[in-house]
């Protein structure tokens, strides 16, 4: 797990809110809070889905489904009091992040891997998480997954610093 703050918010939520960079993960939950606090639970409801409408495959809805609601959310003059974004690499692409990890570990054995956005109305956080369906004493994985992340806040233009 890592954890830095990202040092200019902009670039973030641009990418976030307007850009495409994010589309690809699942959305797991998100809270944003301004004048009021709104919660999108990102699980997919497939009984929404009418009998022959093809029904997505995926557990959680791909956050390019609901980038648009969000930006509806936060778009204004004021910034939003606090946020949380909870993002989880889709399943789709597991396996061939596994394969260039080339980590032991199968797909069965991965229940997510995590980025997490925290805004306390100063200061947005990103961290990581791995999250097995059992224990194992192999992080690299976990390890993986961390510099993945970097390389792709890096390849985006997204600063990020440790934390005091």
């Amino acid at each position: 797990m890592i954890a830095k703050i990202i040092l200019q918010k902009k670039p973030l939520m641009a990418h976030m809110l307007t850009g495409t960079a994010f589309d690809r993960f699942e959305l797991v939950q998100c809270q944003i809070t301004t004048f009021c606090s709104y919660q999108i639970d990102g699980t997919r409801r497939a009984d929404f889905y009418e009998e022959g409408e093809a029904k997505p495959e995926t557990s959680y809805v791909l956050w390019g489904e609901v980038r648009p609601h969000a930006l509806a959310v936060i778009r204004g003059k004021k910034t939003p009091l606090s946020f949380q974004f909870v993002f989880r690499l889709a399943e789709k692409d597991l396996p061939a992040l596994l394969k260039r990890a080339g980590s032991g570990i199968s797909e069965a054995d991965v229940y997510g891997l995590y980025i997490n956005f925290n805004f306390d109305g100063k200061t947005l956080i990103v961290t990581t998480g791995t999250s097995l369906r059992g224990f194992t004493p192999d992080r690299s994985l976990e390890h993986f997954w961390d510099e993945t992340v970097l390389r792709f806040f890096e390849k985006n233009g997204i600063e990020l610093t440790d934390p005091e």
